[in-house]
């Protein structure tokens, strides 16, 4: 990962933002109202289970199929005349950014994609398209890098159809997800989150630089890494567990920040890599390092506290 340079910064944010805005096609169709033409086959597509690869080095698939199961996708969903569709991409990732921001174990998005545009780049490569615009980075601490390490399994299938007028495909995706937390527990975790930084008591006047260091502080002397015998656990891997158990691995160190920082207004990153997880920090015109994981484990030092985006990966 390469270090975004402060002046391409606001361009490629602007950008990204409008790849999402666009229309499935570059030119849109005028349509008061879209319905699926009756007479049109409709076509099911197989069930495609795939795995968070951030927990691929912690986990077997066995392990998280053992999980608790939600409810098993029960075919497709019938497309409806009264069906709501999105018609970008942006449009369809917030059905699902939704649906796993709130720990749905069943999510079901609808979109309109121009049938010219369908034909030549297939299912597949716009289910991508909207799953990346999902976990795509915001300003919101629980989106972004948090809910791409907030689930370890999705199943999704899908079916579609043409609309009346034949110009779009109507494409419902039906998902079915094993999250590491409940909704329940991702309250909790807001709340001690969100407790513990109006404590901190930040105004104003309190800088970038001092609202990072305050709620690193915290993080590595509050929290503590986990025994091994609990590094099979999902939980252990997540935010909730960093500010409500007071014991985590690096993914929920780097949650936990992710969140916290988020909510002060700090962009913030989770990186990952060998094994380990950690956070970067835009500040003064450039992404830092910070590993709250090896400061906590040395005893509350600042030795990987604001590096340069340089150092190499560390291996827990």
């Amino acid at each position: 990962m390469k270090l975004i340079a402060k002046k391409l910064l606001p361009f490629l944010l602007c950008f990204a933002l409008c790849i999402g805005l666009i229309p499935f096609a570059a030119s849109a169709h005028e349509a008061d109202e879209i319905y699926p033409d009756p007479n049109a086959e409709v076509t099911t597509l197989e069930t495609v289970t795939e795995y968070n690869p951030i927990f691929s080095e912690h986990f077997t698939h066995e392990q998280i199929d053992a999980l608790e199961e939600p409810s098993a996708i029960k075919g497709t969903k019938d497309i409806a005349a009264t069906t709501e569709y999105a018609m970008t991409p942006a449009e369809a990732g917030a059905q699902l950014r939704n649906g796993m921001k709130t720990r749905q174990n069943q999510v079901v998005v609808n979109a309109a994609v121009p049938k010219s545009t369908f034909d030549e780049y297939g299912a597949n490569t716009v289910e991508d398209l909207i799953w990346n615009q999902a976990l795509t980075v915001t300003t919101n601490g629980e989106e972004g890098d948090y809910l791409s390490i907030s689930w370890s399994r999705k199943s999704f299938s899908a079916n579609y159809t043409t609309s009346s007028d034949g110009y779009y495909v109507l494409l419902t995706i039906n998902y079915s997800f094993i999250y590491s937390t409940s909704m329940s527990q991702e309250n909790e975790m807001k709340g001690r989150a969100n407790e513990t930084i109006g404590y901190f008591g930040f105004t104003q006047k309190t800088s970038a630089f001092e609202k990072i260091e305050t709620i690193y502080n915290y993080v590595i002397s509050n929290v503590s890494y986990t025994d091994d015998n609990n590094l099979d656990d999902p939980i252990y891997h997540t935010a909730y567990s960093a500010i409500v158990l007071k014991d985590a691995v690096c993914e929920g160190y780097a949650q936990l920040l992710y969140y916290m920082l988020w909510r002060c207004e700090i962009p913030c990153r989770i990186v990952s890599g060998g094994k380990h997880a950690w956070n970067l920090v835009w500040l003064r015109g450039q992404w830092y390092s910070i590993d709250a994981t090896w400061d906590s484990n040395l005893g509350g030092t600042h030795t990987f506290f604001l590096r340069r985006f340089t150092m190499q990966v560390q291996q827990e």
